[in-house]
């Protein structure tokens, strides 16, 4: 694994320790060493199959691990009781679904849950952590809109304020641009950072686009065959290199000289024959 820069110096809330998990008997990642960085954008990147969303499941005690752990804020994931787990990360996996005729306000109200018991029913504290999550999403007024009226990255904002009003300071998202035209995808991204940089939340997303993630994580993670390849700043670690190792493409590392963004340009027929990229090591 390359280690560049980077954040397992800095305060880690989420861990993983020789984390080996999967799918029956099938491992998928194979003792993984991870540390998210508190306070920042983690972007999970890799090829289909190499582990990114088992990874995100198992930090989210989806799946339960084969051997090795989950760390969070140092203690075992997989011991934690249900609800204190949900009061300190959510999670919002791919294509969730709501019940016909929610309206948004509803699904929202849905991200409080960890906070209510028999003795605790809903609260000003509750309205208020609920109109916080629209309007840091902007959805405020959408909330009386059933939910399937909306576009697709309005959708997804509202699934995102869900989360939110669970207010855990850890966020994990699954492919939340997946399906969404450019332009929600770009208003999806710009919220992710927001997020980190103006409301102090840790988040952890998985990705498919090389040049988003680049443009707007402050710690990049390349998975490969259930391992961390490398993982540091995107200037450390979004290289040629690495990029042809992990996805088996040659390509040049441009920077856009509007934005000053590293940008990923393929070489044409540059996908690097199957024996040359698996003799690419770390």
């Amino acid at each position: 694994m390359i280690l560049t820069g980077h954040s397992f110096r800095k305060k880690s809330p989420l861990q993983a320790r020789a984390l080996a998990a999967g799918y029956g008997a099938t491992p998928i990642l194979d003792d993984l060493e991870l540390d998210v960085p508190d306070g920042q954008l983690t972007v999970l990147l890799g090829p289909n199959g190499c582990g990114k969303s088992t990874l995100l499941r198992t930090m989210a005690r989806l799946v339960a691990p084969m051997s090795g752990s989950v760390l969070l804020d140092g203690s075992d994931i997989h011991r934690l009781p249900t609800r204190e787990v949900a009061k300190r990360l959510g999670l919002l996996p791919q294509s969730p679904m709501a019940p016909e005729g929610l309206r948004v306000r509803e699904l929202v109200a849905q991200g409080r849950f960890p906070h209510q018991s028999l003795l605790r029913q809903w609260t000003t504290q509750d309205e208020a952590a609920v109109a916080r999550a629209l309007a840091i999403t902007g959805v405020e007024a959408l909330a009386e809109r059933p939910l399937g009226t909306l576009s697709g990255g309005q959708r997804q904002r509202c699934w995102i304020a869900m989360t939110l009003a669970q207010e855990t300071p850890l966020i994990l998202l699954d492919e939340p641009t997946t399906f969404l035209d450019l332009r929600y995808q770009l208003e999806i991204l710009e919220l992710m950072v927001q997020l980190t940089h103006r409301h102090g939340r840790t988040v952890v997303a998985v990705l498919h686009d090389l040049n988003h993630a680049a443009a707007h994580a402050d710690n990049l993670v390349l998975l490969r065959e259930g391992k961390v390849y490398a993982e540091g700043p995107p200037e450390a670690v979004f290289t040629a290199k690495n990029i042809e190792a992990v996805f088996g493409v040659a390509c040049s590392i441009l920077r856009d000289p509007a934005s000053g963004h590293l940008l990923c340009a393929p070489a044409r027929g540059g996908a690097v024959p199957v024996a040359q990229h698996q003799a690419i090591g770390p």
